[in-house]
């Protein structure tokens, strides 16, 4: 079922705020890790413990890639909106 053209599929794309978003989730998960790291004097507290979890690289990218294939990460976020459609091998 692939569309004669590409632009004939274009109301199951995600918006360009919505991805943009989900670009930028990672990098501010990040920062935030590194704005705590020079704020947050006790490094045993509960607060540098959260940034320093959430702002690890690889739990950052996994925040992003759950918040966009989760329903709220945007009304096109999963493909099941809309109607259905089959897997089918290209």
């Amino acid at each position: 079922m692939t569309p004669a053209r590409a632009s004939d599929d274009l109301d199951r794309r995600p918006s360009f705020a919505a991805t943009v978003c989900t670009m930028l989730l990672p990098v501010a998960l990040m920062l935030s890790k590194a704005l705590a790291d020079v704020i947050v004097t006790d490094q045993s507290s509960l607060t540098y413990r959260i940034f320093d979890v959430i702002g690890t690289p690889l739990i950052a990218l996994l925040a992003a890639v759950c918040w966009r294939c989760s329903p709220s990460g945007g009304p096109r976020a999963s493909p099941r909106s809309g109607s259905p459609r089959p897997w089918t091998p290209r």
